[in-house]
């Protein structure tokens, strides 16, 4: 699911389609391919009652690998632009960085915050305290992904992930119905947040768009071909799963770029990887992956439940 999209990306989305001969720019489209947005497909999953079934664990286990394998490539590319140098030596010591920051991050995230919280809770039992601690921990792990030399939206989407119980409770033992219940409450928590900050990132990446490049034929060809691609190197994923999974609607389950691709595409403006054009292509692509694997879920979904009756 991360090196078929990112392959075709690499060799031929880049160089053939989009004319580059740029490695981090080469590099920054593959990793664009290779990335999945859960939420869209989860939700269509949800709908249907299939969030317990073996298809929609595959796909949330999978997605996560995904977004972090993705998260380490973009960082590179980061590494790569800010120290102005490609070569073996410069892309190892980004390398050992980029994996130094995840390695102190997660261990962080995983095993050192939640102590933070539960010791938080024990002196002070109000929401507040456990709120500013969570916000502190998102602009806590941005900062050092700067201070690493990387973006600092890597950093804040890194914490996200981390905090994400949906994504992380089967990698960190979290089975048990109260330890889900309290993270869900940390969910609820932080939901009014979201209400505010998530309108600003998106008013951001709006004013990121040239609208009139968004009517301009080639931008609209180019963000065609770009979606073929990035449905097919998704369709795909599925095609080592056993028979009893249903490898469609795993390889269409991980085809949305969504919100992550719209994330990859601020950092590519920000870093100057992409320009407006640009960012138009990936803009249309991550709007007409996202149409059509809602809609390729729905109708194998209904098939799937119509079948077993």
């Amino acid at each position: 699911g991360v090196a078929l999209p990112f392959l075709l990306g690499y060799f031929i989305v880049a160089p053939f389609i989009l004319g580059s001969s740029d490695i981090a720019f080469r590099v920054f489209i593959g990793s664009t391919l290779a990335v999945t947005s859960t939420g869209i497909s989860i939700s269509v999953f949800k709908d249907f009652g299939m969030l317990k079934s073996e298809t929609c664990q595959v796909v949330l286990a999978a997605s996560v690998i995904d977004d972090v394998l993705g998260l380490i490539l973009l960082s590179v590319t980061t590494g790569l632009i800010i120290t102005g140098i490609v070569s073996v030596a410069s892309i190892s010591t980004v390398l050992w960085y980029v994996l130094l920051f995840f390695i102190i991050t997660i261990v962080f995230g995983l095993y050192i915050l939640p102590l933070i919280i539960k010791m938080i809770g024990k002196i002070n039992n109000g929401n507040d305290t456990v709120i500013l601690t969570i916000i502190s921990f998102a602009f806590l792990v941005s900062y050092f992904a700067g201070s690493m030399g990387l973006a600092f939206i890597i950093g804040a989407f890194l914490a996200g992930l981390l905090l994400n119980p949906h994504l992380f409770r089967n990698f960190v033992g979290i089975d048990s119905n109260a330890d889900i219940s309290q993270h869900n409450q940390l969910e609820q928590l932080i939901e009014p947040y979201g209400k505010v900050f998530t309108p600003l990132f998106f008013i951001y990446a709006g004013m990121q768009v040239d609208i009139m490049s968004l009517f301009n034929l080639k931008t609209i060809l180019l963000g065609l071909v770009l979606s073929v691609f990035a449905i097919l190197g998704k369709l795909f994923v599925g095609v080592f799963l056993p028979a009893r999974v249903n490898k469609w609607l795993v390889g269409l389950g991980m085809t949305p770029r969504g919100e992550i691709g719209l994330i990859f595409a601020i950092t590519g403006m920000e870093l100057k990887i992409i320009d407006n054009s640009m960012f138009a292509v990936i803009l249309l692509m991550v709007i007409i992956t996202s149409i059509v694997a809602t809609l390729g879920i729905n109708y194998l979904a209904k098939k799937q439940i119509n079948t077993q009756h």
